[in-house]
């Protein structure tokens, strides 16, 4: 595991992670 790997998965993850609260947050846009 070399350090560019631990980055490219917490890159991954954070890009995840902030689909997620865009599209919760949309929802709720949407929702109201």
């Amino acid at each position: 595991m070399t350090p560019l790997d631990i980055l490219e998965e917490t890159y991954i993850a954070l890009s995840a992670n902030k689909a997620r609260s865009g599209l919760t947050i949309l929802g709720i846009v949407i929702g109201i």
